[in-house]
């Protein structure tokens, strides 16, 4: 019997999703010649379901659901939506539908995260966040309101058809990024955003010349009359000194990857000054920026996240 994946998608509660279709059809986003095929549907404000069928093994209906959520979170990103996804773990478990075959009942299964199932099972979704039901066509005032069939012809096709690999740390960029989306704490939203640029950085050994002169500088300090810690501060400070820090990777990266100016200043320079701001914040000094400072910057930020993110996926 074919498998299916099913991931339902809670957006920001300013964002309204409407659809030229009726709520029980859904809008297809691929459509293969073995029988598979993706879809989506909205079927209330501000939410979205991604689902596919047809897949021969759970294995590959697993494999299908992780890579369509990678390609929707990457095309709403791009969109300045942000979306809760759920959790991606464990989305098939076999022995949770032996139990309840023997038992004779149906599965219970989380609504908002990845799941894998058997097409003919007997599927019970469970509402595991809250939810209002509206009127798919009505849509409040002051509400960004995007076309399903958009997102889907637009964005979402160009990142699918898009010959891409995401690795470990830019998917924790993007997890992240999205997360920022529901943060309405200036301060917080902030970390949370700086704190992605950081998934991205690879911190890199400095020159041979300073590396060089540094490890002379720990020799001369293991030779010197002083006490085991003080020695030991010492060494391991100047040997941190080899790797490049934070800031500066984080400033090479932007340099690297991205041209456009960000509130006034280059790439390398924005990123200094967001991630001063972020260390502020984080430990607590005079100078942390105030709460209507960051909430005029954290849009900025959030476009500067995601052109970084953007660049280093689809630029090697």
């Amino acid at each position: 019997m074919p498998y299916t994946f099913r991931n339902k998608i809670r957006l920001t509660e300013h964002v309204a999703v409407t659809s030229d279709m009726s709520p029980d059809q859904a809008c297809v986003a691929e459509q293969g010649d073995d029988g598979q095929h993706v879809a989506l549907f909205t079927d209330q404000r501000g939410t979205l379901v991604i689902y596919g069928q047809g897949y021969e093994t759970s294995e590959l209906a697993v494999e299908a659901g992780k890579k369509w959520r990678r390609h929707l979170m990457l095309a709403l990103a791009r969109e300045g939506l942000g979306a809760d996804f759920g959790d991606s773990g464990s989305p098939w478990s076999p022995e949770v539908f032996a139990k309840a075959a023997a038992a004779g009942k149906g599965v219970a299964l989380r609504n908002y995260r990845l799941n894998v199932y058997e097409e003919g099972a007997n599927i019970v979704l469970i509402q595991n966040r809250e939810a209002t039901t509206v009127d798919i066509r009505y849509v409040p005032p002051q509400i960004d309101s995007r076309r399903l069939e958009d997102l889907i012809d637009g964005p979402l096709a160009k990142v699918s058809n898009s010959n891409y690999v995401i690795n470990e740390r830019q998917q924790l960029a993007l997890d992240l990024l999205h997360i920022s989306y529901f943060d309405s704490n200036p301060e917080t939203r902030n970390i949370t955003l700086v704190t992605a640029v950081e998934a991205l950085i690879v911190q890199s050994r400095r020159s041979s010349d300073v590396v060089d002169h540094l490890e002379k500088l720990v020799d001369q300090v293991k030779e010197a009359d002083i006490g085991v810690e003080a020695r030991d501060i010492i060494t391991n400070a100047l040997g941190n000194m080899k790797n490049r820090s934070i800031n500066e990777a984080g400033q090479v990266l932007a340099r690297k990857l991205l041209t456009l100016n960000y509130d006034g200043l280059p790439p390398d320079k924005y990123f200094k000054r967001s991630y001063v701001d972020r260390c502020n914040l984080v430990h607590g000094s005079t100078r942390r920026p105030s709460s209507a400072t960051l909430q005029v910057r954290n849009p900025i930020l959030t476009s500067f996240v995601t052109d970084l993110l953007d660049a280093a996926i689809f630029s090697d």
